[in-house]
């Protein structure tokens, strides 16, 4: 099952799930899961033997997610499932060592972890500084003992897994 935890960070848009507020908006974007109901969710999926593939952008988002695999695990034991979230534009801290820990997937687009119009112009005026300083962690993620995989959102962005491994590396 694909989910959406939430929409895009990048302004106007500002439909990612963030554990602060946008800076022009007052606030931190909609919960489109709803713990309580995602969590069941997960937990039935998981116990029927169903693979869940979270869009999780913002850290806020990011953390619900990993609460509804942890609460899938606690009810179901460890289905050796590898539930997977994916963009993770932003992570909190916290939750970096929790990927490994219920061994969900990280699944990051590398190519989006760098430096541009997107990240400079249409992101870091409108979120708080101390969220901004986790963007695209995927190396504290690895750091972590998480599994990365990449994607490349195609047909958001390209498709070549070169571009993507390049900026990865850089």
């Amino acid at each position: 099952f694909k989910i959406f935890a939430d929409g895009v960070i990048e302004f106007p848009a500002q439909t990612a799930l963030l554990s602060k507020p946008y800076k022009n908006l007052g606030t931190a974007g909609p919960d489109v899961i709803g713990t309580d109901r995602f969590k069941a969710f997960v937990t039935a999926a998981d116990k029927a033997g169903a693979l869940v593939h979270i869009h999780a952008i913002g850290d806020k988002a990011v953390t619900e997610a990993l609460d509804g695999i942890a609460a899938a695990r606690k009810a179901n034991g460890d289905s050796r499932i590898p539930h997977s979230i994916t963009h993770l534009e932003i992570v909190q801290p916290a939750d970096f060592p929790r990927f490994k820990e219920l061994g969900a997937i990280a699944v990051m687009q590398l190519l989006w972890a760098i430096k541009d119009e997107f990240t400079v112009e249409m992101l870091e005026p409108y979120i708080d500084p101390e969220l901004y300083k986790h963007i695209y962690p995927a190396n504290s993620l690895l750091t972590a003992g998480a599994t990365i995989s990449g994607s490349s959102d195609w047909p958001v962005s390209t498709p070549n897994p070169f571009l993507a491994i390049a900026t990865a590396i850089a």
